[in-house]
């Protein structure tokens, strides 16, 4: 395995602590295993330009997803943040591609 890879699962398997335990205890691996491959294959056909799209993707379920879920207990606050990070997350891209 290529050292950028590796670090990058690494920080990849770091970032799903963000996730509900729960959630981690039942799907950690298997995450895990399908990042990897989707970074080998990125790395391998598509170059850097896959690599951020691929780790974009991640930060955006990241924000979308793990934390609202991590927050859950607290229902306004994580709604509040879910679509407080979606909008922030659509105007950067909006404003990047346009």
């Amino acid at each position: 395995m290529k050292p950028m890879v590796r670090a990058s699962v690494y920080v990849y398997r770091s970032l799903l602590l963000v996730y509900p335990r729960e959630l981690q205890a039942r799907f950690r691996t298997d995450m895990a295993e399908v990042f990897e491959d989707l970074l080998c294959e990125a790395v391998d056909q598509g170059g850097p330009r896959d690599v951020a799209t691929l780790w974009c993707t991640v930060f955006v379920e990241l924000a979308t997803v793990a934390l609202p879920s991590r927050l859950k207990p607290n229902v306004i606050i994580a709604g509040g943040l879910s679509f407080v990070l979606s909008s922030l997350i659509t105007w950067v891209f909006l404003r990047a591609v346009g």
